[in-house]
């Protein structure tokens, strides 16, 4: 496939797999057909040149239905029309990655490590993600597409209720139900093209976001924490609601969950970060370990001027079996005031945070901690979470320092 130079959307592939559909199961000819095909490969090909090589959604995992699961399908299409042409392609890197990115953010049961406008709760076409397995020789992907299936029901229909979708389904299940590996956990990854860390131990399972604030379906998250203990949710991304009027128009960042006081991250003086692609992570260094992974940046370009941050430099660490500490040091104009987001209510004793069935968090450097509570309405949101969030409100001037262990 070739490059261009228009920036596509994940809708792309959706798109073109429909007409590729048409033009394969109706009357048409050879020309219009061979027509069809040139114009399908020439937008795919505007689509992945905006993907990196380490295939990471930067709409998150709720787009890879969308994007690398509807770019599968298109090419099956291709290949059924052109005799397996495109077969190679699966064995190139980009490919074998944007397949494998859903085993990568999965978490347990349904969750998956989410920002941008993507929930924590989905629920991946079954059949299309074992397939793209085969495809792309990854066992392991189609052993963890099989045991999603099974644990869903293999004879209930997907989210994705498109008839290819669901023919594919049901010619697939007897092979799905025999496969009989085991999933495995991946190991961590830093995805450079996002700014995205993802470390694992018995307990936990931590994403670090770097990258800049202008993702497609962007939230103000540049350097936000999410934590799941024991497949739980522990430190959260809220996600997006229900879609209105304001979010694709210049009032998207007046909504909470798009905004960075509601994510794991500081605010000055009531200024929160701003969107852009110029508003970003600097000074990133991560090390990926058996013992130990961490990531460390600057997050004070990700704020505008007026908040007066000089430097704001965040340390996360995961210590395998131990757990997770977070260092922030900051100098600036303003006290810091750094919010964590928690679906289940929390403990607070002094300096120490219990938050019942995830685990407790030791904070050293703190002025104050409070918590407020966040009701929840939306029927979106009240899908993944209960009807009342909660978040820290912890204040601080300097350095700020944060262990956290699982619930023994």
């Amino acid at each position: 496939m070739g490059s261009g130079d228009e920036p596509m959307c994940n809708w792309t592939p959706w798109c073109t797999q429909n007409v590729l559909l048409v033009a394969a199961l109706t009357p048409q000819s050879d020309e219009t057909r061979r027509m069809v095909c040139r114009q399908a490969v020439l937008s795919l090909d505007y689509f992945l040149k905006d993907y990196g090589d380490d295939g990471c959604c930067d709409e998150g995992a709720k787009y890879y239905g969308h994007a690398a699961l509807c770019l599968f399908a298109a090419m099956e299409i291709l290949n059924g029309m052109t005799g397996g042409h495109f077969a190679p392609l699966y064995k190139t890197e980009k490919i074998r990655n944007m397949a494998d990115y859903i085993r990568q953010v999965h978490v347990a049961g349904d969750y998956c490590i989410n920002f941008a406008d993507c929930p924590p709760i989905i629920n991946p076409p079954g059949a299309l993600v074992y397939l793209f397995g085969k495809r792309t020789e990854n066992p392991a992907l189609s052993a963890f597409a099989a045991e999603g299936a099974r644990r869903r029901g293999l004879y209930e229909p997907s989210e994705n209720l498109s008839l290819y979708t669901r023919l594919t389904e049901l010619f697939s299940t007897a092979e799905i139900e025999g496969c009989q590996a085991k999933p495995e956990a991946p190991e961590d990854r830093y995805f450079p093209s996002v700014g995205m860390l993802i470390a694992r131990d018995n307990r936990f399972c931590l994403a670090v976001k770097t990258g800049d604030n202008d993702d497609n379906h962007n939230h103000n998250d540049t350097g936000s924490v999410t934590l799941y203990a024991d497949g739980k949710p522990f430190l959260i991304d809220a996600g997006v609601g229900s879609y209105t009027r304001d979010t694709f128009s210049p009032r998207r960042y007046t909504i909470w969950t798009m905004q960075s006081a509601y994510h794991n991250l500081p605010t000055f003086a009531g200024i929160m970060q701003a969107h852009g692609a110029d508003y970003r992570a600097r000074d990133i260094h991560y090390s990926i370990g058996g013992r130990e992974t961490s990531i460390s940046m600057d997050i004070a370009g990700a704020y505008p001027k007026e908040a007066g941050v000089l430097r704001y430099r965040r340390d996360v660490r995961m210590k395998k079996g131990i757990g997770i500490r977070i260092t922030d040091d900051y100098e600036g104009k303003h006290p810091a005031e750094l919010s964590l987001l928690l679906c289940c209510r929390p403990v607070i004793f002094g300096h120490s945070v219990q938050v019942p069935g995830r685990g407790q968090i030791i904070i050293q450097g703190a002025d104050a901690i409070l918590s407020e509570n966040i009701p929840i309405t939306d029927p979106i949101l009240l899908k993944a979470w209960p009807d009342v969030l909660f978040r820290l409100l912890i204040t601080f001037s300097n350095k700020l320092e944060m262990a956290i262990t699982p619930s023994e």
